[in-house]
């Protein structure tokens, strides 16, 4: 895998998932839970990369990279700048000094205030 300079992690992003609970009125709510918090680098796209996403939903908003963590998969939801996230793919390079490789896409009408 592509190795990246630890000092491109200038950024933080939420990892967490969203819990269904019910109101006092009975109304079940849908919330996010920050399960943990790490630093992350934006990934600059080849233009081969961006030329194979074109036929691809172009809803497709970042890619970002982070160091190795077992905690990561793609059924996780990712909190940047109060705007949420889903992870459409997930690259892990479990090496030594290792970083994993996310493609994020916006989550629809989930903003948080």
């Amino acid at each position: 895998m592509k190795q990246y300079q630890l000092s491109r992690l200038k950024h933080t992003a939420q990892f967490g998932e969203y819990q269904t609970h019910e109101t006092v009125n009975g109304i079940s709510v849908s919330s996010f839970k920050p399960l943990f918090t790490k630093r992350f680098g934006y990934v600059t796209q080849s233009i081969n990369s961006q030329l194979s996403n074109t036929g691809v939903n172009q809803t497709y908003q970042k890619a970002i990279f982070v160091k190795h963590d077992k905690r990561l998969k793609d059924t996780l939801t990712v909190m940047i700048d109060k705007v949420q996230y889903e992870i459409v793919s997930l690259n892990i390079d479990d090496s030594l000094n290792g970083y994993d490789t996310l493609t994020l896409q916006k989550k629809t009408g989930n903003k948080v205030k």
